[in-house]
């Protein structure tokens, strides 16, 4: 008996890998050495292991049993005593590592491995939570990566992954899968109320990114939260791609509301996904020459278009012919964005 507990000791301390093979081991032997005891109870070495593998997981069918006194002290002292306790501890250890794993996921320390996911830097109650989950509900292919300090992650999503550690170490930015993601939007700090301050951090992670996509020649679209408008400079010298103002913005739709009747609705409907008209983008593909032509496809199908990403001039240059680089953004309802997205596939097979 001493025997059997200084080898369940053994087996107890043995790591997950090695365990694995040990039970394997031993279930192949046992089934071996019960098929050469008693040849004629287990025909094949397949019976002989069927009755092992129904003993060691206390199932038990009963189709099979040794009948001779040595079969059955072997079943007694290496199947019963050690066999059920080792793979009780396969069991244990399997439930061990799922365990482990959700409270590593929960913590932020495992690595990111998909591609093609959006990454959110900076977590706040309010703003964070509200853009993470609209981009959630309203796009059910998103994965979104979530990079803060926070020992855990603020809430769960089965399409939301969080990573803990400094938003602008490299190795953070690699256990976020940066290189494969589609955008980076960095949220203004919430618990750094100086303005100035709170630009400068985020400024600090900006450049982090920035020299990240350097190092590696790989290309990054960050969007970033900004405070206060005389801080612009500094952010596109980091090669910002869009910049979005926070306390400045709600000012500034509130005094336009004030002096443009209806302005506040049209903010309203292209930010609220629920309002009807949504802003959506697409890239002309060399399917229309000019602005004109594309402005003109889209009004005939129940759409308005707006800007070339923040060139809202475009209306201006009808006859000007559309870059190569263009993403053109226009407004239109769900059905109306169904229909055009359709006819544009239908329309990039007959390209030549």
């Amino acid at each position: 008996m001493q025997f059997f507990l200084k080898m369940l000791g053994i087996v107890q301390k043995t790591r997950f890998r090695h365990l694995f093979f040990w039970a394997g081991g031993l279930l192949f032997l046992s089934a071996f050495i019960m098929r050469l005891l008693e040849p004629d109870t287990f025909p094949t070495m397949f019976d002989s292991f069927w009755y092992v593998m129904t003993t060691v997981t206390t199932v038990g069918y009963g189709d099979y049993s040794p009948e001779t006194t040595s079969g059955r002290l072997f079943a007694i002292t290496f199947l019963y005593l050690l066999g059920i306790g080792i793979l009780g501890m396969v069991i244990g250890k399997i439930v061990q590592f799922f365990s482990l794993y959700q409270q590593y996921k929960e913590e932020g320390k495992l690595t990111y491995r998909k591609k093609g996911h959006y990454i959110f830097i900076g977590w706040c109650e309010e703003k964070s939570k509200e853009a993470i989950s609209t981009v959630l509900l309203n796009y059910p292919e998103a994965e979104i990566v979530l990079i803060d300090t926070l020992e855990k992650c603020p809430f769960t999503h089965e399409r939301l992954h969080y990573i803990q550690g400094d938003l602008t170490e490299e190795s953070t930015l690699e256990k976020a899968n940066i290189r494969h993601c589609r955008r980076v939007s960095i949220f203004s700090p919430s618990h750094i109320q100086n303005p100035t301050l709170a630009d400068g951090h985020t400024l600090l992670i900006a450049a982090s990114i920035e020299a990240f996509s350097a190092k590696y020649g790989i290309e990054l679209y960050t969007i970033v939260e900004m405070r206060k408008e005389n801080h612009r400079a500094s952010f596109e010298k980091a090669n910002i791609d869009e910049i979005v103002l926070s306390t400045e913005s709600v000012a500034r739709m509130m005094a336009k509301a004030a002096v443009v009747e209806g302005s506040n609705q049209l903010f309203f409907q292209l930010l609220n996904d629920q309002a009807g008209h949504d802003l959506r983008q697409i890239r002309p593909e060399n399917l229309w020459a000019t602005y004109g032509e594309v402005n003109e496809w889209l009004e005939q199908r129940g759409a308005n278009l707006i800007s070339d990403r923040g060139d809202m001039s475009i209306i201006q240059k009808r006859n000007d012919r559309i870059p190569d680089s263009a993403c053109l953004l226009f407004a239109c309802d769900d059905d109306h964005y169904e229909q055009i997205m359709t006819e544009i596939k239908k329309m990039k097979t007959l390209l030549p």
